[in-house]
């Protein structure tokens, strides 16, 4: 397989370069790869719509019905549990490499990582596989009730402003539904929708959807300023001054 020039030094076998997409996955959703130069990326599943060269792309958010539900009683030991979901419909493998944690009631504040699950019907039940067994045994009849969670590299899309958390960069045009890796760490380019005026300007997810920018939109104080950028700056100015709507080199601090 070609590597396409790049040197990786985290004694990853890489099966599919950073250029590449592919409908079927060669890495568990998210791998992790660090390049020599210091860039970092993530193993990512795209979402339905193609991946936009030079955007932020982020994580689905939590399914109606799928969260803070019942389950079934499971003992210690068990890799198995059944989760009675309501209002949405579930498909098969959808949580796959996500993570159930037990969010109310006995075993609450545990976590699992799940390895398959069924589909259900709206108000039907799904058979979660963990890769775990479980710690702490659960209680049926609403005495527990558990929280499933996408993998955060599970199907991207293309943010909107701070619609949900953001995982990642797209570095070309990714196919819609293939597999491909997202940049977190290191020099990049991304859309700026505000003007940038300054090297090592702390840059927020902002107002056109997928970029980066000083200000967030909906910002009216200083203190909200404070903390939108504690807690969503993706990165800063990293060597040339940009106008509105053109794309920029950053240095992203998404996940290292």
């Amino acid at each position: 397989m070609a590597t396409r020039g790049f040197e990786v030094t985290t004694g990853l076998v890489i099966q599919q370069g950073i250029w590449e997409d592919s409908s079927t996955a060669k890495h568990k959703l998210g791998t992790r790869m660090q390049l020599a130069d210091g860039r970092v990326f993530y193993y990512a599943l795209n979402g339905a719509v193609a991946g936009v060269a030079g955007t932020l792309a982020e994580c689905l958010p939590a399914v109606a019905g799928h969260y803070n539900v019942n389950c079934s009683a499971a003992a210690i030991g068990d890799q198995s549990i059944n989760v009675t979901i309501t209002s949405t419909a579930a498909t098969a493998n959808q949580y796959a490499e996500g993570y159930l944690h037990v969010q109310d009631g006995t075993g609450e504040g545990h976590y699992y990582k799940i390895k398959s699950n069924t589909a259900a019907s709206a108000s039907g039940t799904v058979t979660v596989t963990l890769y775990d067994p479980i710690r702490v045994a659960t209680v049926a009849s609403g005495t527990s009730e558990v929280s499933m969670t996408y993998n955060p590299y599970y199907k991207l899309v293309k943010s909107a402003t701070v619609t949900n958390m953001v995982v990642g960069i797209y570095n070309y045009v990714v196919t819609a539904s293939y597999y491909f890796w997202t940049q977190t760490w290191g020099p990049a380019v991304v859309l700026g929708s505000a003007a940038i005026s300054a090297v090592g300007e702390p840059l927020a997810v902002h107002t056109t959807d997928g970029s980066v920018g000083y200000n967030y939109q909906a910002i009216t104080s200083q203190a909200e300023v404070d903390i939108r950028f504690a807690y969503e700056r993706v990165g800063v100015a990293l060597g040339q001054i940009t106008v509105s709507e053109e794309y920029t080199p950053i240095f992203l601090k998404i996940n290292c």
